[in-house]
């Protein structure tokens, strides 16, 4: 029988960083879709969500090129009504060095789930993501 494996779209501009998590985390059973940008982000979760079906974390960088960063992301996921804060709940985890313009009461106001800063351990990672599953009612990948 086939466990159904834990869903995480991971959007991360820096190319060594996003496959770094992509493998670690397909090495901790996790089913990993990934995106290059903000831009792109907002297209395969929205599409994603259409499809019926939602990812259980989304682990994003905050200070990305490109039209939208991560907290620009996922504001207009929900601004365009592809989720609600419900849905988002305990869902998104940010990570980055310097949240830039952002200030931590506009984070708060997005359903996030943690910041974590940059550079951080994949033990860190795997801590905070079983937390958020613990948080959405979802068994740990481990």
């Amino acid at each position: 029988m086939d466990i159904e494996k834990n869903h995480i779209v991971v959007v991360e501009d820096e190319k060594s960083l996003r496959d770094l998590c992509i493998t670690s985390l397909e090495n901790s059973g996790w089913k990993v879709t990934a995106a290059p940008c903000g831009d792109v982000g907002l297209q395969t979760i929205a599409d994603l969500y259409h499809a019926g079906q939602p990812p259980d974390i989304i682990l994003t960088d905050i200070i990305m090129p490109g039209s939208l960063d991560g907290v620009q992301m996922i504001r207009r996921l929900k601004e365009d009504g592809a989720v609600n804060d419900t849905q988002l709940a305990y869902r998104v985890i940010f990570m980055s060095g310097d949240i830039g313009k952002h200030t931590p009461e506009e984070l708060a106001q997005l359903s996030w789930h943690e910041l974590l800063d940059k550079p951080f351990s994949f033990q860190k990672l795997k801590a905070v993501l079983a937390l958020a599953l613990k948080c959405i009612g979802k068994p740990s990948t481990d």
